[in-house]
């Protein structure tokens, strides 16, 4: 079977054609490189679903810390984030619409006993999906069975999921807050000789390149990566000539991807 493997800016490099310090400045706002080299970085390093030591900060970021950017005249673009409570550039899924259809799609395959398996619960993205998904459910009369905490790695899912397949009331379909949970899922319903979609339902979001796998065929929301980098590069580059209190918020469509995992 396929291992699932961190992806590493070394990874990222050689699918790119360039060097690992190239991978750095393309996540380096300011830095100096060529825009269409930049454009073919990102959109490379978010199909393998590597992020960068920043971006993994700004999983995390606080209004304190978007403020104190501003403040310094550092424009701050999220990507995949949202942050409501600060002004700030931010391209992003519709991670909310996106939730409802994993619920509404798992309710059509008639699942009833349904699980969530989620991120890091002070993220924008947690939270927009797991709020779609649950409000979804609530409006056709249902409710999130049970729930674990994967904190958007293999590992965690992998520990989380065999807790609630091994429960008394295990559910009959999970969604993963992201890919990566999502195929650990799977594997763990494989240790306890359950399989996907006879015995459990399993839908992700991202659509990284391993969900389309043989070995894993994962029903999963897509994001627009390439639109999304697209945007974020344009407004990087506007960052010279667009007044600093002047921000842009795009939020874009997602697509459900049904393969045979659900």
């Amino acid at each position: 079977m396929e291992s699932v493997l961190k992806p590493t800016a070394k990874q990222v490099a050689h699918e790119a054609g360039v060097s690992i310090a190239a991978v750095s400045r393309a996540f380096s706002p300011g830095s100096s490189i060529d825009p269409l080299k930049r454009q073919r970085i990102l959109q490379v390093a978010a199909q393998l679903g590597y992020s960068s030591p920043a971006r993994r900060t700004a999983e995390v970021i606080s209004a304190g810390m978007a403020n104190a950017c501003r403040q310094h005249g550092i424009r701050v673009v999220l990507l995949n984030r949202i942050q409501r409570n600060v002004r700030v550039n931010a391209v992003a899924c519709d991670n909310h619409a996106g939730g409802r259809d994993a619920a509404l799609f798992l309710l059509g395959r008639g699942r009833r006993r349904i699980g969530f398996i989620g991120g890091i619960s002070n993220t924008s993205t947690h939270r927009d999906r797991a709020e779609g998904f649950s409000e979804a459910l609530r409006e056709s009369g249902h409710s999130v069975l049970a729930e674990g905490n994967g904190e958007f790695t293999y590992r965690g899912s992998y520990g989380a999921v065999l807790s609630l397949l091994t429960a008394k009331n295990r559910p009959d379909a999970l969604f993963c807050c992201n890919d990566i949970m999502a195929l650990a899922a799977i594997d763990a319903a494989r240790e306890l000789g359950l399989s996907a979609p006879e015995d459990l339902s399993i839908v992700g979001f991202d659509d990284i390149p391993m969900a389309g796998w043989r070995s894993y065929r994962l029903t999963t929301i897509r994001q627009p990566i390439t639109r999304m980098i697209s945007e974020v590069v344009g407004l990087i580059q506007a960052s010279k000539t667009v007044p600093l209190d002047e921000t842009t918020t795009s939020i874009l469509p997602g697509k459900l991807i049904v393969r045979g995992s659900a």
